[in-house]
């Protein structure tokens, strides 16, 4: 239905963007045709957008210690 909307040319990098982001939705294609009409950025045919957020990973090595019952505490 966007492909009614939106030329091949814009439509095609929109999708290509929402399948890199892990979760290629309709809602993801069009929030990103949404963000290149508003200007906020998102590249045409580029996941920079993406590419630019941090995620902080969590460390479980205490939930390890509790799946070997407690047997790696201080080593």
């Amino acid at each position: 239905m966007l492909g009614r909307e939106h030329s091949a040319d814009i439509l095609l990098p929109a999708v290509d963007w929402a399948n890199r982001s892990g979760t290629p939705t309709f809602e993801m294609v069009r929030f990103y045709l949404e963000s290149r009409n508003a200007g906020d950025g998102i590249q045409t045919g580029t996941s920079a957008a993406i590419n630019d957020i941090a995620v902080d990973k969590p460390s479980f090595a205490g939930y390890d210690d509790l799946l070997n019952g407690g047997r790696n505490h201080g080593e």
